[in-house]
């Protein structure tokens, strides 16, 4: 049992006013954010809620979630909350799992995900993007969602399973990868296995999807190598006991890494350039900053206005709306108890709109974060998640985002089309919901690759109204 701040044996209160069995589905499912913050300011940082007989206990704002975070996987477990994603990772594979092998399949992952190994993506990650914008015309329209979203499945397969994987599979990803998530947040609501349409496609892509990848190892295996070193570094891999991985568990985490990077990137990545594109003053000066990098060998960290607003934008849009944990063990906090088998919801959206926790939290202010990402203690930044549960991937996503503007940006000028782009809470990750179109214009090249209007002398059109 973990106890936090006065013991004691009260339960946490319960929101009033659902309705009979639905209790709080409608304004839950509209808007999740919205519903949480009110119920926050109604009645504190811990409280309870329903939604199709199912019981849910909030934890939110910054403390109350470090809380949560630093609790042992003992007591916050999280294989039976996510029991929707073992469809899409595998059985006996991350999520699927007891806490300690957990920490097992995750620590085969990370050194491909450490801070010294994303810097050598930058190449890769550089030419994908410069090859995906090489294709459009001169000038023309294209949707913010789809680009990233796609962008984010290259350059993550391509880093993670290899050129080879990329090149040879190709066209085929985004339309598989649009399938493996089609189910979105239905799989916790209403179970994973029902006969339904979209767990159909979902089921159907993972199989073609393990397929493709399990070729992939099984040639470097025949070969002896490969050109990822990720997969170089699964077939070397060995289990505490000393198996190694079979073909299916590196599939399975080959293809979690890359749903996890496409996820959460693609969503951040959307979102930071919808609300730069509003902000045109600001995009001017974000323009004029990216001919700082255009090469490998450049340090894309260096760029700190486009640094601040990738921040921004993962503040007031984090990828992941909502966070479950299974409480294995009763869990005290500043006066409650949350019971033995109580299913925990955290959410990084709801936490960072709190208006004590950041003020005037619904508008656009990079400039709030002066130095990049906060490093409060608590960190009320939760957009790649919080404590020993931070994403292990957030520094390879927030480079693969400042890489894509930043080629964006120097080879065109860009105008955001639609407005009132509002988050897709149906979605996975709240992603903007389409069409979330944006209008671009190449720049003229001149010698040496620049453009013959600078950065610095052409304003990014402002969106419509």
């Amino acid at each position: 049992m973990t106890v936090t701040q006065e013991v004691s044996e009260s339960a946490p209160p319960e929101l009033g006013g659902g309705l009979p069995v639905l209790g709080h589905v409608v304004p839950f499912s509209r808007d999740p954010v919205k519903f949480l913050v009110g119920a926050q300011q109604e009645l504190g940082d811990i409280f309870s809620f329903r939604v199709l007989g199912r019981k849910f206990t909030v934890v939110c704002g910054p403390k109350a979630s470090d809380a949560v975070f630093r609790a042992s996987d003992h007591t916050m477990g999280r294989k039976r909350a996510y029991r929707s994603m073992t469809p899409v990772f595998g059985k006996g594979v991350l999520f699927d799992l007891p806490p300690e092998q957990f920490k097992e399949h995750v620590g085969f992952l990370q050194p491909a995900l450490a801070a010294k190994s994303v810097s050598g993506y930058r190449a890769a990650m550089l030419d994908e993007v410069e090859h995906y914008v090489a294709g459009w015309d001169t000038e023309g329209t294209v949707d913010l969602v789809d680009v990233m979203s796609e962008l984010s499945i290259f350059v993550a397969t391509r880093c993670m399973i290899g050129p080879v994987f990329r090149r040879r599979v190709g066209p085929r990803l985004a339309p598989l990868f649009d399938d493996l998530k089609a189910a979105g947040r239905l799989g916790w609501l209403v179970g994973e296995n029902l006969p339904l349409p979209a767990f159909r496609r979902r089921d159907r892509a993972r199989t073609t999807l393990i397929e493709l990848i399990t070729e992939e190892i099984r040639a470097a295996r025949a070969n002896g190598s490969t050109a990822d070193p990720l997969v170089d570094h699964l077939l070397k891999s060995r289990y505490s006991d000393g198996r190694g991985l079979t073909d299916d568990v590196m599939a399975s985490l080959l293809l979690a890494v890359v749903v996890a990077g496409e996820h959460n990137t693609a969503a951040v990545a959307a979102w930071t350039g919808v609300l730069l594109l509003q902000d045109p003053s600001r995009a001017t000066r974000v323009a004029a900053e990216q001919a700082r990098f255009s090469a490998p060998t450049d340090d894309i960290r260096a760029l700190g206005e486009l640094r601040r607003c990738v921040t921004e934008a993962g503040r007031m849009h984090p990828p992941t709306t909502l966070l479950l944990r299974d409480a294995d063990e009763d869990f005290l906090y500043n006066g409650y108890r949350i019971a033995r088998g109580s299913t925990v919801m955290l959410s990084p959206a709801a936490s960072q709109r709190l208006v004590h926790v950041f003020p005037d939290p619904h508008r656009y202010d990079p400039d709030r974060f002066p130095d990049g990402p906060h490093n409060a203690n608590p960190n009320p930044l939760l957009t790649f998640g919080g404590g020993g549960h931070r994403c292990t991937g957030m520094n390879f996503a927030y480079q693969e985002i400042m890489i894509m503007w930043n080629v964006l940006f120097r080879h065109f000028e860009l105008e955001l089309v639609d407005s009132d782009i509002r988050p897709d809470y149906n979605a996975t990750t709240a992603i903007p919901i389409k069409p979330c179109r944006v209008r671009y214009r190449r720049r003229t090249p001149v010698p040496g690759g620049e453009s013959a209007r600078t950065s610095a002398e052409t304003s990014t059109p402002k969106s419509e109204s």
